[in-house]
């Protein structure tokens, strides 16, 4: 789980990083119980083996963050204004729900 919060949100000190995109290990379908709003126990996603999943951000989402650094800029007071005015949510990639391997 550790390694799917790490990788799924972007560094925001560093643009370059909206564009890449993450994979993760895993062996439970993490990506599929997000998905499905955390309904049941986390075990009921476990794998028989692990998997790699990746983790991409949307492009509008991109274009999003793209929009307020250029409105506030990138000084600690502008990266302090912006997150201010935007969801957690709005720095998270997204699964593809696939499955790599």
């Amino acid at each position: 789980m550790g390694a799917y919060l790490r990788k799924s949100y972007v560094n925001i000190f560093d643009l370059n990083s909206l564009d890449l995109d993450q994979s993760f290990f895993s062996s439970y379908n993490i990506p599929k119980w997000v998905q499905e709003g955390f309904s049941r126990a986390l075990i009921d996603y476990e794998l028989p083996q692990s998997k790699s999943f990746v983790l991409r951000m949307p492009e509008q989402r991109a274009n999003y963050i793209r929009e307020k650094v250029d409105t506030f800029g990138m000084s600690k007071a502008g990266i302090g204004k912006m997150l201010t005015r935007m969801w957690l949510s709005d720095l998270r990639r997204e699964s593809n729900f696939d499955m790599i391997s």
